[in-house]
């Protein structure tokens, strides 16, 4: 579970440089990973949609 925090960690770092592109990746694969591990109506499932509505 730490690497799919730190997976939208690191999104948010990218978007905050400025790195869409990298931070769209890196939430995706954590959502995906969310999504299977935790169920998608999960509190940290959805932060990462959240987080990848915001760079959207």
């Amino acid at each position: 579970m730490a690497l799919l925090g730190a997976l939208d960690n690191l999104g948010s770092l990218y978007t905050d440089q400025g790195r869409l592109d990298d931070a769209e990746r890196m939430y995706k694969r954590a959502l995906q990973g969310t999504e299977k591990a935790l169920g998608r109506n999960h509190p940290s499932t959805l932060d990462t949609v959240n987080n990848l509505g915001i760079l959207y």
